[in-house]
């Protein structure tokens, strides 16, 4: 029972921080939609803030997508879009525990990345080209996703909408793949 309980109020806390910024998130309002006590938040996990880290955890798992079946540039962009929802999500949650979950994640994408710039050019070239190209989108989209209050600063656009995102993904895979999207 008590297992089931703490993976609920896991869940509704992975939705709240779907809908709102992490700091409106109060253990009051946590347990009103949970319908507990709030003092339970600390009995399930020790504080609110290590309820947040493993509802942050949970909901910015970077999933290497299927990309079988998929034409090589879509399943780039689809997993760097992914990459970079995600990465938005955490740099809300000024921690460094984070980055570590970034990190990881990233090494995934990257080698997928990798492969699917593999398939584009039909596995033309050499490797290592291919491995740098995908080094490279990923580490800029990184940078630019964790760091998004910079990016706006200096190249006037706020990668949180959406389609700015998509702009700025499409214009780096046109970069390094060529001809666009």
């Amino acid at each position: 029972m008590d297992r089931e309980k703490k993976e609920e109020i896991v869940r509704i806390v992975v939705e709240m921080l779907s809908e709102e910024n992490i700091h409106s998130i109060t253990t009051r309002r946590i347990a009103d939609r949970a319908k507990i006590n709030p003092a339970m938040v600390n009995y399930y996990f020790g504080s609110k803030k290590e309820l947040l880290k493993e509802a942050m955890v949970k909901s910015s798992q970077i999933d290497v997508i299927s990309t079988e079946k998929k034409d090589p540039r879509k399943a780039m962009f689809d997993l760097l879009m992914n990459m970079c929802e995600k990465i938005l999500t955490l740099s809300r949650f000024e921690d460094a525990y984070f980055s570590d979950i970034i990190q990881r994640d990233s090494k995934a994408i990257r080698h997928e990345v990798h492969m699917q710039i593999k398939l584009y050019f039909k596995d033309q070239g050499r490797d290592d080209k291919y491995g740098s190209m995908a080094y490279r989108i990923v580490g800029f989209l990184m940078l630019a996703s964790s760091d998004f209050e910079s990016y706006y600063r200096y190249m006037g656009v706020d990668i949180r909408n959406k389609n700015a995102l998509r702009n700025l993904i499409s214009s780096q895979l046109d970069e390094i793949l060529g001809n666009p999207l």
